[in-house]
Protein backbone atom coordinates (compact mmCIF):
# COMPACT_ATOMS: atom_id res chain seq x y z
CA UNK A 1 0.00 0.00 0.00
CA UNK A 2 1.59 3.64 -0.97
CA UNK A 3 2.26 5.95 1.86
CA UNK A 4 0.98 9.34 1.71
CA UNK A 5 2.67 12.98 2.25
CA UNK A 6 2.61 13.65 6.05
CA UNK A 7 0.73 16.25 6.66
CA UNK A 8 2.79 17.57 9.25
CA UNK A 9 6.10 17.46 7.27
CA UNK A 10 7.86 21.35 6.59
CA UNK A 11 7.70 22.28 3.45
CA UNK A 12 11.26 23.08 3.43
CA UNK A 13 12.33 19.62 2.86
CA UNK A 14 10.88 19.39 -0.22
CA UNK A 15 12.63 22.52 -1.47
CA UNK A 16 15.84 21.78 0.18
CA UNK A 17 15.36 18.55 -2.42
CA UNK A 18 14.53 20.49 -4.76
CA UNK A 19 17.54 22.92 -4.51
CA UNK A 20 20.37 20.26 -4.27
CA UNK A 21 18.69 18.96 -7.26
CA UNK A 22 17.85 15.63 -6.62
CA UNK A 23 15.78 13.53 -8.39
CA UNK A 24 11.86 13.27 -8.24
CA UNK A 25 12.14 9.61 -7.40
CA UNK A 26 14.95 10.07 -4.95
CA UNK A 27 12.63 12.93 -3.18
CA UNK A 28 9.43 10.76 -3.16
CA UNK A 29 11.92 8.17 -1.17
CA UNK A 30 13.26 10.57 1.05
CA UNK A 31 10.04 12.56 2.02
CA UNK A 32 8.70 8.70 2.40
CA UNK A 33 11.29 7.69 5.08
CA UNK A 34 10.27 11.34 6.66
CA UNK A 35 6.55 10.15 7.09
CA UNK A 36 5.02 9.00 10.34
CA UNK A 37 2.49 5.79 9.90
CA UNK A 38 -0.71 4.61 11.83
CA UNK A 39 1.11 1.99 14.29
CA UNK A 40 4.55 3.87 14.23
CA UNK A 41 5.80 4.46 18.26
CA UNK A 42 7.90 8.06 17.85
CA UNK A 43 10.33 9.54 20.23
CA UNK A 44 10.49 13.41 19.77
CA UNK A 45 13.51 15.34 21.53
CA UNK A 46 12.95 18.89 21.79
CA UNK A 47 9.44 19.07 21.33
CA UNK A 48 8.94 22.11 22.72
CA UNK A 49 4.72 23.04 23.12
CA UNK A 50 3.69 19.90 21.72
CA UNK A 51 1.62 20.85 18.95
CA UNK A 52 3.43 18.49 16.71
CA UNK A 53 3.32 15.66 19.67
CA UNK A 54 -0.76 16.56 19.29
CA UNK A 55 -0.49 15.63 15.77
CA UNK A 56 1.15 12.79 15.93
CA UNK A 57 -0.23 11.24 18.56
CA UNK A 58 -3.34 11.02 16.63
CA UNK A 59 -2.25 9.83 13.65
CA UNK A 60 0.00 7.17 14.40
CA UNK A 61 -3.31 5.93 16.80
CA UNK A 62 -4.43 5.38 20.15
CA UNK A 63 -2.26 1.80 21.05
CA UNK A 64 0.94 3.79 19.92
CA UNK A 65 3.48 5.78 22.50
CA UNK A 66 4.29 9.04 21.46
CA UNK A 67 7.33 10.21 23.93
CA UNK A 68 8.65 14.10 23.90
CA UNK A 69 12.00 15.29 25.79
CA UNK A 70 11.57 18.71 26.43
CA UNK A 71 14.24 20.45 28.65
CA UNK A 72 12.43 23.86 28.70
CA UNK A 73 10.74 24.39 32.00
CA UNK A 74 8.10 26.76 30.54
CA UNK A 75 7.69 24.30 27.19
CA UNK A 76 6.77 21.80 29.42
CA UNK A 77 3.89 23.76 31.08
CA UNK A 78 2.76 24.63 27.82
CA UNK A 79 3.31 21.02 26.37
CA UNK A 80 1.24 19.61 29.10
CA UNK A 81 -1.46 22.30 28.51
CA UNK A 82 -1.68 21.13 24.42
CA UNK A 83 -1.52 17.92 25.68
CA UNK A 84 -4.24 17.49 28.63
CA UNK A 85 -7.78 16.62 27.84
CA UNK A 86 -7.29 15.79 24.28
CA UNK A 87 -8.14 12.47 24.88
CA UNK A 88 -4.22 11.14 23.26
CA UNK A 89 -3.22 8.76 26.15
CA UNK A 90 -0.42 7.93 24.07
CA UNK A 91 1.58 10.63 24.33
CA UNK A 92 3.82 11.24 27.36
CA UNK A 93 6.65 13.69 28.24
CA UNK A 94 9.97 13.07 29.84
CA UNK A 95 10.75 16.58 31.50
CA UNK A 96 14.78 16.72 31.13
CA UNK A 97 17.17 17.14 27.79
CA UNK A 98 18.23 14.59 25.33
CA UNK A 99 22.02 14.36 25.58
CA UNK A 100 24.69 11.94 25.25
CA UNK A 101 24.90 10.69 28.47
CA UNK A 102 22.86 11.09 31.56
CA UNK A 103 23.72 13.81 34.27
CA UNK A 104 22.91 17.15 35.01
CA UNK A 105 23.07 20.06 32.12
CA UNK A 106 23.00 24.20 32.54
CA UNK A 107 20.91 25.12 29.62
CA UNK A 108 21.54 28.78 28.75
CA UNK A 109 17.92 30.52 28.04
CA UNK A 110 17.26 32.55 24.49
CA UNK A 111 14.44 33.98 22.62
CA UNK A 112 11.97 31.36 24.80
CA UNK A 113 14.23 27.91 23.52
CA UNK A 114 17.22 26.63 25.28
CA UNK A 115 20.42 25.92 23.78
CA UNK A 116 23.51 23.74 23.99
CA UNK A 117 25.31 24.65 26.68
CA UNK A 118 28.86 25.21 25.94
CA UNK A 119 31.01 25.36 29.01
CA UNK A 120 32.87 28.73 30.03
CA UNK A 121 30.27 31.42 27.74
CA UNK A 122 27.41 30.46 29.44
CA UNK A 123 25.71 33.62 31.34
CA UNK A 124 24.94 32.09 34.68
CA UNK A 125 22.29 34.78 34.42
CA UNK A 126 20.35 33.06 32.29
CA UNK A 127 21.04 29.64 32.82
CA UNK A 128 18.67 26.78 34.17
CA UNK A 129 19.62 22.70 35.41
CA UNK A 130 17.89 20.19 33.72
CA UNK A 131 18.40 16.29 33.91
CA UNK A 132 20.06 14.96 30.61
CA UNK A 133 19.13 12.15 29.58
CA UNK A 134 21.07 9.47 26.77
CA UNK A 135 18.47 7.62 24.76
CA UNK A 136 19.38 4.54 26.21
CA UNK A 137 17.89 6.15 29.76
CA UNK A 138 14.82 7.52 27.33
CA UNK A 139 14.09 3.63 25.98
CA UNK A 140 14.66 2.01 29.22
CA UNK A 141 12.09 4.24 31.12
CA UNK A 142 10.26 3.83 28.61
CA UNK A 143 10.40 0.55 27.72
CA UNK A 144 9.61 2.33 24.10
CA UNK A 145 11.58 0.56 20.51
CA UNK A 146 10.49 3.53 18.33
CA UNK A 147 10.06 3.69 14.71
CA UNK A 148 10.92 7.07 14.38
CA UNK A 149 13.18 9.54 16.56
CA UNK A 150 13.20 12.87 15.71
CA UNK A 151 16.04 15.09 17.37
CA UNK A 152 15.29 19.20 17.39
CA UNK A 153 18.04 19.31 20.30
CA UNK A 154 19.64 22.63 18.93
CA UNK A 155 23.26 21.37 18.34
CA UNK A 156 23.22 18.33 20.49
CA UNK A 157 22.14 15.85 17.54
CA UNK A 158 25.47 14.61 16.20
CA UNK A 159 26.51 13.87 19.82
CA UNK A 160 23.58 12.46 20.88
CA UNK A 161 23.72 10.32 17.65
CA UNK A 162 27.18 9.48 18.25
CA UNK A 163 26.74 8.20 21.43
CA UNK A 164 23.65 6.11 20.74
CA UNK A 165 25.19 3.97 18.22
CA UNK A 166 25.33 0.87 20.09
CA UNK A 167 21.37 1.45 21.01
CA UNK A 168 20.49 3.04 17.27
CA UNK A 169 22.12 -0.58 15.53
CA UNK A 170 19.60 -2.67 17.76
CA UNK A 171 16.77 -0.79 16.44
CA UNK A 172 17.18 -1.71 12.71
CA UNK A 173 13.37 -0.02 11.52
CA UNK A 174 14.19 3.06 13.43
CA UNK A 175 14.26 6.13 11.43
CA UNK A 176 16.49 9.15 12.71
CA UNK A 177 15.80 12.58 11.80
CA UNK A 178 17.63 15.75 12.65
CA UNK A 179 15.10 18.64 11.17
CA UNK A 180 17.34 21.86 10.77
CA UNK A 181 20.74 19.98 10.88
Amino acid sequence: MPRRIHPFLHPQHENTFRALKTSKHSRAEAMEELTTHTGDHLIGAGAYLGLGTRKIARKVGSREKVVSVEAHHDAQRVWKLNLDNKGLGNASLIEGALSDKDGMAALEVSSNQSTTPISGIIDPERFFHVPELSLASVLATTGLKPDLIVLRINGAALSVREASRDVLVSLPHCRVITPGC
